[in-house]
């Protein structure tokens, strides 16, 4: 029932559900990674010091993770405890639960997207290039799909394996699991955001 959340002031707080603080551990540098937690004993989280964070839940260092560049995405966990996460430096990181180096992809653009990982682990990021990337868990590319526009949205995929995600150029994309185009929507202007899906199927962003 712990919270887990970054801040701007450069501190990983840990929240009791009553809203008191469990505890802050100091990171240097701006949060905006949002921690995501894996089998209830680790806290992994980006830095704008350029480190993936790996805390134990009684706030002490495990492990760090150097990258060349800031860490604004949030890291995805995969079925085999793989932290998948993205970089300023323009890459796709795939770190093994220990802290060790599994693989790197470059995208060639910055990632600010958080993965979204797939049931065959196909790994789903977008990237400052405007490109939306599929890579496979060993680290290859299986295909990327071209927006308009940077892609900062985070992709998620729904059970038919479909990937949705918002690009800078002011479209949704639905992207079918063969990296061909199912269909788009325009909005009124830039996707931050990233999709979520409902249980009427309907489709949020």
């Amino acid at each position: 029932g712990i919270i887990y959340i970054g801040c701007d002031g450069g501190f990983l707080y840990a929240v009791r559900p009553t809203g008191v603080l469990k505890w802050r551990r100091s990171l240097g540098r701006e949060v905006p990674s949002s921690p995501a937690v894996g089998n209830y004993t680790t806290i992994y989280v980006g830095s704008g010091d350029g480190y993936l964070y790996a805390f134990r839940p009684d706030s002490t260092l495990k492990w760090r993770y150097p990258t060349g560049g800031e860490v604004y995405s949030s890291p995805a966990l995969g079925f085999d405890g793989s932290i998948y996460f993205g970089s300023q430096d323009g890459y796709l990181y795939a770190i093994n639960r220990d802290g060790t180096f599994k693989w790197r992809y470059n995208t060639g653009g910055y990632v600010r997207s958080c993965p979204a990982i797939d049931l065959d682990t196909i790994v789903y990021v977008g990237s400052g290039n405007g490109y939306l990337y599929a890579v496979r868990s060993n680290g290859t590319l299986k295909w990327r799909y071209p927006t308009g526009n940077g892609v900062m949205s985070s992709p998620c995929v729904d059970s038919n394996g479909t990937i949705y995600v918002g690009s800078f150029d002011s479209y949704v994309y639905a992207v079918n699991p063969d990296g061909t185009l199912k269909w788009r929507f325009a909005t009124g202007g830039a996707i931050n955001s990233s999709p979520t899906i409902g249980s009427n199927r309907a489709l949020y962003i």
